[in-house]
């Protein structure tokens, strides 16, 4: 993704995900707002891999408590739209998944 040249759309669907207190967004949603906008089909078949991941195998039953959590797929991650906290960077997963990586990609200018 960091060499598709998508980060705007990176950013725009991590404002339109469905989010929680503080940075944490649905990745289920945050995965359809990006193949639902990308021109790049290895884009699009990743987030869309992702997303059949995660109902599939990763969640079992879902249902929102609200309708305000209506784009609520299961699982919530880590996903900051202004300050990045460096304590992110020794959790073992973050690096392990470059997940930090793709955090400080999209928030660089």
């Amino acid at each position: 993704m960091t060499a598709s040249g998508e980060k705007p759309l990176v950013k725009k669907a991590l404002f339109g995900a469905q989010s929680y207190l503080n940075d944490s967004r649905d990745l289920a949603h945050f995965a359809g707002l990006m193949s639902a906008g990308t021109k790049n089909a290895a884009v699009r078949a990743a987030a869309d891999a992702l997303r059949d991941h995660i109902a599939a195998v990763l969640v079992a039953h879902n249902r929102a408590a609200s309708a305000g959590y209506a784009d609520s797929h299961g699982i919530a991650v880590y996903l900051p739209a202004y300050l990045y906290c460096a304590d992110y960077d020794a959790l073992a997963w973050a690096g392990a998944s470059r997940w930090n990586g793709f955090i400080k990609w999209y928030r660089a200018e």
